[in-house]
């Protein structure tokens, strides 16, 4: 990400998963945080690849994919 304000939040983002796992709730907020901001880098493939990840994290509460 291009914006200094995006690569902190991606470094917050990391830290709470790192300490607290995906606690789904929070992390979704903070990557529609993060969402708003790609879309202002106009970055077409990091909006899209973060809204996938926050639909999935409401729909099934984690990554467990098979």
């Amino acid at each position: 990400m291009k914006l200094a304000t995006a690569n902190s939040k991606l470094d917050e983002i990391i830290t709470l998963v790192e300490k607290k796992g995906v606690t789904a709730d929070k992390l979704i907020a903070n990557l529609k945080e993060l969402r708003e901001l790609a879309l202002k880098e106009q970055d077409p493939l990091v909006t899209k690849v973060l809204r996938l990840t926050y639909e999935f994290l409401g729909e099934n509460g984690s990554f467990d994919v098979q």
